[in-house]
Parts: structure tokens; sequence; C-alpha cells
């Protein structure tokens, strides 16, 4: 489902984009002054780095390092060690629901935990995401997974064993959610907002209203009729924010919103905390309970508001955590207990504040939504498609009319290609989640995300044998490239690591270069395909643009050549003549060796007046652009070109990757909506 007009949502991502990556002056963190109230103190639990916290009946959930650590005591005493459960990967948000913790582990997907045995957390399923999963939220019979631009995937967890697809609602750059009823709101970060959802139909959500904050819109709690989004980084003004300027750093803070009316949230109040700016630990939450509002603002720490006069708000209480590096610790998110503050220090702690107020007890909602009957399905494109239980990442031809399909938690899978759609041929399960797949000759190499990188050989009885895999123990592998005739793999790895590694035909790897990170994130499909002479990829940071890389005399050296301007998320570069076509939000345009000027002074080109960011791929004269974000599909006549012609599109539910053209067919991997035959 979209969310807004598509011209408005990408002036929006792209204006707001920008706002994100101001220039970086670094401000200092204050210690906030007499007007926020006494200062709290804290006590650390030594559980070590934590990113986000909950708590269920007597029980603590926290999550730090890959690791979920439950402790005792969560309401009176000192809190105790009982369960832990290892290989979360990239923990980033926590809820509780049923006796089950739902961890959302961005490019690791989400993880189901059995803690109904507090001191024997079991894992019960580890579910493939459409992108980078970072919120979450549970009612009932259904979870909300937020995966950044990639929207938000509403799931039937009636079995949290089995958790099924039911949709994905496209609203921005997801953050935070809270349920409300049938309601579900969204903390958003581009657009500064709270996208407010009908949730009823989950198989058939409404977005219903975006509703403007004077700050990255992230976590969110309700309470009565009162709703709470918890801002941060700049305060909304045109243009971007300069340092010095009054909305530089200016949005840390929270707003309060009557709620009486779920459709449509008036604003009642806020408070601005202490301006600053930094990047990396940036996320924001808060809880009420008891007639106050517990606010945590990464480095600024937490605040402690009393909120029952919600038109005036009023500061009684912070503190900040111990410094790490010159910085307090961020407060990376928290949880409430009677009064009792568990405070998830991103940098170094779980920390205990008693505030005294024995009243300030979240209040849980009963029942919650339940997942109605399945609708006939109705498809908007009518293409063949081959369908599996997971979620299909990419495909590759292999021999004659068979296909390797990358299929998310169901493996890897040989399928034929026939005129008529896809026939199933084999099926290979994976330790991992299948992301990604090529070959050379007769050996197959699989992204399989925590599984690493695997490596099978096809056998002379037919079958193919798996010889073993190169794995970064506690990161994902993502994406493989492969060169000098499959003796060398270009690997992303984790949130932003490139690994280059030789492998021998007997399937041993070695590293041949450091790990190599820059400032960004790795997103869908972060390296190109080969250049047309072999010998080049460029590597995407979505921060500082595209990074080439040289392939030379049986090893690999990073290039001299950097396009330094910060590349949209979903789009990305391919080979284009001697050249590159790159993608953006902006428009698309050809990329010279060596060139370095923005793509506004090389020259963008918009199709019908149009922009289509995306992953882009050429057969022939046709250029292929999906974007993964926002489902979109679309074909271009190249032949002319400084003047493409638009001459196909589609708009798909899924999430697409990108598109591969075999036996005059264009393949389109469509995420949970399958792998697509499109017949132009």
């Amino acid at each position: 489902m979209r969310c807004f007009a598509r011209p408005l949502c990408f002036l929006l991502m792209m204006f707001l984009a920008a706002q994100a990556y101001a220039q970086h002056a670094s401000t200092p963190i204050q210690r906030p002054g007499p007007e926020f109230g006494e200062e709290l103190q804290t006590e650390a639990l030594h559980l070590g780095d934590t990113m986000d916290v909950a708590v269920a009946g007597d029980h603590v959930f926290a999550i730090g390092k890959g690791e979920l650590r439950i402790l005792s005591n969560a309401r009176v005493g000192k809190p105790a060690l009982i369960g832990k459960l290892e290989g979360l990967g990239n923990t980033r948000q926590i809820a509780i629901s049923r006796g089950h913790a739902f961890i959302t582990s961005r490019e690791d997907g989400m993880f189901i935990v059995d803690v109904r045995e507090p001191s024997g957390p079991r894992l019960v399923h580890h579910y493939d995401t459409a992108e980078l999963a970072t919120a979450v939220a549970v009612s009932g019979d259904v979870a909300a997974v937020g995966n950044r631009f990639a929207g938000i995937e509403l799931l039937d967890v009636s079995h949290p064993e089995q958790p099924r697809h039911l949709s994905t609602i496209r609203c921005g750059e997801v953050q935070s959610l809270v349920f409300h009823g049938t309601w579900l709101c969204a903390g958003t970060w581009s657009e500064k907002t709270v996208a407010v959802i009908d949730a009823r139909d989950p198989w058939k959500p409404a977005l219903v209203k975006m509703v403007p904050l004077d700050g990255k819109g992230d976590g969110l709690d309700v309470s009565g009729n009162m709703l709470a989004v918890a801002t941060g980084h700049h305060a909304r003004t045109k243009g971007i924010p300069k340092p010095g300027g009054a909305a530089y750093g200016s949005g840390h803070g929270v707003e309060f919103f009557d709620i009486t009316n779920p459709a449509d949230p008036q604003r009642l109040s806020g408070v601005k905390f202490p301006p600053f700016y930094r990047l990396g630990m940036d996320m924001w939450g808060v809880v009420l309970a008891g007639g106050h509002a517990f606010v945590n603002d990464t480095h600024n720490g937490f605040f402690l508001i009393d909120v029952r006069d919600p038109a005036k708000p009023r500061n009684i209480g912070w503190t900040q955590l111990p410094k790490i590096k010159g910085d307090p610790s961020p407060v990376a998110g928290l949880a409430v207990a009677q009064g009792r503050v568990f405070l998830a220090g991103g940098f170094d702690d779980l920390h205990l504040v008693e505030t005294g107020i024995r009243d300030a007890e979240p209040v849980l909602t009963e029942g919650g939504l339940q997942v109605p009957k399945q609708p006939a399905e109705v498809s908007a494109h009518g293409l063949p498609k081959y369908v599996v239980e997971g979620s299909i990442r990419s495909v590759v031809p292999w021999k004659d009319d068979l296909l390797l399909v990358a299929a998310g938690s169901a493996g890897w899978h040989i399928v034929r290609q026939t005129s008529a759609g896809f026939e199933p041929v084999s099926q290979h399960p994976t330790r991992g989640f299948a992301r990604d797949v090529a070959f050379e000759g007769d050996h197959v190499f699989v992204a399989e995300s925590l599984g690493g990188l695997s490596i099978w050989q096809k056998q002379p009885s037919g079958g193919l044998q798996r010889l073993g895999a190169y794995e970064v123990p506690g990161k994902s592998i993502h994406q493989v490239v492969l060169a000098d005739e499959g003796r060398i793999a270009f690997l992303a790895v984790g949130a932003n690591a490139l690994h280059v590694i030789k492998i021998s035909h007997d399937g041993k790897t070695e590293l041949v270069m450091p790990p190599v990170m820059n400032t960004g994130l790795f997103y869908r499909d972060p390296i190109s395909p080969l250049s047309a002479d072999g010998r080049r990829v460029l590597v995407q940071w979505h921060v500082t643009g595209l990074h080439e890389f040289i392939i030379e005399n049986g090893t690999v050296k990073r290039g001299s050549w950097t396009f330094p301007h910060a590349m949209d998320t979903e789009c990305g570069a391919t080979p284009w003549q001697d050249a590159w076509l790159a993608t953006s939000h902006r428009g698309f345009f050809t990329l010279a060796e060596g060139e370095t000027r923005p793509a506004e002074k090389i020259g963008l080109l918009k199709p019908a007046d149009r922009i289509f960011p995306g992953k882009p791929s050429l057969s022939n004269a046709t250029l292929y652009i999906a974007d993964p974000f926002l489902g979109d599909v679309s074909a271009f006549d190249m032949s002319d070109a400084a003047n493409p012609k638009l001459t196909a599109e589609l708009h798909l539910t899924g999430h697409p990757g990108r598109v591969v053209v075999h036996q005059g067919h264009a393949l389109i991997p469509a995420g949970r909506e399958g792998l697509l035959l499109w017949n132009r």
C-alpha cells in the first residue's frame, strides 16, 4: 500500500535526507539545568552495552550485543540475571507479548523467543524482514515490524513459531510503533511525522494521516486518550539546518497529543530538551505511566515529566549516564515498572533509576487485534509467479532454462523457467536467510545472512554438495558479487562492512584485504555488478557515495576514484557502455570513471518529467529500475541515451530487487510477492 503521492514522497525524502546528513558540527552535550528538575541517581546493573529493555511481570528483558538477558526482581529488590540467549544479531528493539519476546535486529531480521520460562529462553522463529528491522509492536495476534523506508510489515503471530506475513504499508522512514486499539501509530524520521494507520483489517491497513512533528519522530506511547511522541535531531525548518542556526540540533523533545479521535490527533503541548546533534546512536523513546512521561534522549539522558495536566507538562527530574569517550553513554531505550526505570545504556550498561512514583505502571491492554479470514487474492498485474514461504531476494540464470533463486528463510532453489512461468526443480535449506546467489562453473555461492557465504559444488550425479562457508561471527552476509572467474568474491557484511575474499576450487577462503567500512549504511544490494571490462565494482555507502574497487592480477585494491556524494538509500549503479549509470531521488545519470561533480552538474535524466529511484540493471538498450522501498519497477528505452523513454511500469506490493533478463523475459525477485515473470 502507498502512503502518499509519489512526487510528494520523493520530495520529502530528498529534502529531509539532506537534512539528516547536514554538516556535523560536534555540538557539546549539555548538562541539563534546574529547569529540568532534580538530578536522579542511577545504579549500573553490570550487563554490558544495552540497546533496549522491556518489563513483563516481575522480569526485565534487555537486549544488546546480540544477546537477550533476562533479570528477576523488576519491581522490588535488586535485579539479578537469571537467563540469557545469544546469537541474535544486531539487536535494536524488543516487545513482550503472551510469553514471547519479539526482537528486531536490523539487517538480521526479527527473532521470536519463548520466554515463558525466563531462566531458559528459547528461540522459536527467525523472521526474514523486508529491510532493516527496527521498530516492533504487538497487539493480540498481530505484530508490526518497521523496516525503515521499506515500510511496516504486519504479521499473524497467533502461532509465534510460524508467523505469517499479512501485508505491508509504506509510510516513510519508520523508527518506532505503538498500537492503540485498532489503530497503529508510527514515528517517522525523515518526514518528521506520526503516521496514523487504521489496522482493524491487518490484511488491508490504511494510512489515515501524517501528523507533523518538530523533530525526527521516533518512540511513541499511548495512555488513555493521550499520545506521546519523542523526537530528535533538527527542528522543522525551511532549507537545510546549518550549525549555529536555531533549528540545528533543536528537534530533541517530546510532544503530546489528544487522540480522543485517533484518526485526527490534536497537539496539546510539548517539552524541548537541550539541543545537540550526533549521528550514530540516534533513537528516542517515551513511556507514559502514572500521569508521568518517562523519556530517553540518547546522549542527553533521561527526563521525567509530570503530565497530569497534559496542556502544561512540568519537568521534575533527569539523569545522564557515565561519559564514554567524552560524551554521556546514550540512553537507547527504557522501561518502567512501579516507578522503577530501567535505562538501556548503549555504550555501557543497563541502569536502574528509583523515582519513587509507585503508581507509575504502564497499563496493559487486554485482547488486541485478531486476524480475519484471508481475502481472495486479487493481483494488480496478473504476472506468472513463483511463490514460496520465504522472501525471494535475487535470481540469476544458471544453465539453459534453469534459474538459481535466493528465497530467504526458504533457502535457495533451482527453478525452471517456462513460457508460462516457473516450475520448481529442487530446494536447498540454508543455515541463515538466503539473500543472494551467484555461480561460476560448477560452483554456487549463497549469501546466507548469519549463516555466512556458503559454497556448493555440482557433483557428477547432478546433485549439489555444500563444500563449506565463509563466516563472520555475529555478522550477516547479504550480497555476493563474483570476479576473476569466481576466484574473488565481494561481500556485503553486517551494517556497513565490505569483505573481499579469495576462493579456491575446493571451497577454502581467505581475506584479500582488511574489511572496509565507511561512514554510512548498507541497504539492499550495495555492491554493483562488475564493470563491462570485468575489472571494477562500485560499492555504495549511502552517506559517502560510490567507492571504486579494482580487480588486478588475482587481488583487489581500492581505486583512486570515489563519487563523493551521498547516495539515496534504495538507489545504486550498474555498468553502462564503458561507464556507469546511477540512480537517485533527483533522476538518473551517467557516471564516467573519475567523475566527482554532483549529479545535478553531470546532467540528470527525468523521463516523463518524473524521478525513478531504485536499483538499476541493463539488458541491451533497456534499462530497468526496481525500487525495493516503494515497490515500483520501471522499464526505459535507452536507444537514445540522452532522451530515455519510459516504456512500461509495474506497481508491486512486494519489495523488488534488481531485474534480470533471461530468454527475453524480465525476472523480478519481489520479496514476499515471489519471483515474477514480466513479458513486456
